[in-house]
């Protein structure tokens, strides 16, 4: 008379102990509103909280030392993020506004001004960092999409930190940023609109970058524009650039190596018991 194989309870416990593991690892993802922080909705660094996620927004533009128009020479310090109500999306005040001596002239336009309340590069050259290494530490995520309102011209660039550590943008060159990567240089993707542009990356991290106009390592900021022969425009009204971000979605990988949820070990567990107790039964 035939048998039938008795199942190894071994190897059934093994199989669901690597089920719940490969569950704790799946992706996770998350969408961030730029226009509902947590707290204060302006400053030089704003949070945002999504599902028990943290984001730190941080604001920052070319207003150092020497202080000169549209030159990647100046060196980079910390600026005024403004959000929340009345606001469209996420846009930046530098230092240099309201007239300061050397002042930059088109960045004191208050909130009518929808422009030069913008993440710019007129004059001055701003940008945002987004932290996500509350989130995720240092394994990151995946920049997924940007939810980017437009102005006249809207060329903007994302850079993603490959380093080591954590970067540390002031009193730092655009044209010498070390251990970033340029993720992509986006071209009037939403000029005068709203668009939500897939950045189309496979790159993990913990800090992103996104600032108006282009960018090229070695150079720094750029019009965003090229001419035929494939060099950058020079800067002029025309060409500045101006966008606005009000969502970003990204994707954390765990890759197999997070500590399974409790309650997916109980139940695993539980599933477990359950057989022996059978098997038992079985053999009384």
């Amino acid at each position: 008379m035939s048998m039938s194989p008795r199942p190894s309870f071994a190897l059934i416990g093994a199989a669901l102990l690597m089920s719940v593991s490969a569950g704790a690892g799946a992706s996770q993802s998350w969408s961030f509103d730029l226009l509902d922080p947590t707290g204060s909705s302006s400053g030089t660094q704003l949070t945002y909280t999504q599902g028990g996620a943290t984001l730190t927004a941080r604001g920052y533009s070319s207003t150092g030392y020497p202080d000169n128009d549209n030159s990647n020479a100046n060196r980079i310090e910390t600026a005024y993020l403004n959000a929340g109500p009345g606001y469209p999306g996420v846009g930046i005040t530098n230092n240099d506004a309201y007239g300061t001596w050397p002042g930059d002239t088109n960045e004191n336009g208050g909130i009518w001004d929808i422009r030069e309340l913008a993440i710019d590069n007129n004059e001055r050259f701003d940008s945002i960092l987004l932290d996500f290494s509350a989130l995720n530490g240092s394994q990151g995520v995946k920049l997924d999409t940007l939810n980017v309102l437009g102005y006249t011209d809207s060329d903007f660039f994302v850079l993603a930190y490959t380093g080591g550590g954590t970067p540390s943008l002031v009193d730092q060159q655009y044209g010498s940023l070390a251990g970033w990567t340029l993720v992509g240089n986006y071209s009037n993707l939403a000029n005068n609109s709203s668009a939500s542009v897939d950045l189309n990356t496979s790159i993990y991290s913990s800090f992103w970058l996104i600032g108006a106009g282009g960018f090229e390592a070695g150079t720094g900021v750029t019009s965003g524009d090229k001419n035929g022969n494939g060099s950058w425009k020079a800067f002029k009204d025309s060409n500045y650039d101006y966008i606005k971000l009000a969502n970003v979605t990204v994707t954390k990988k765990d890759g197999g190596n997070s500590v399974p949820e409790p309650g997916s070990l109980a139940l695993a567990g539980l599933a477990f018991a359950g057989m022996l107790g059978l098997r038992r039964r079985k053999e009384a």
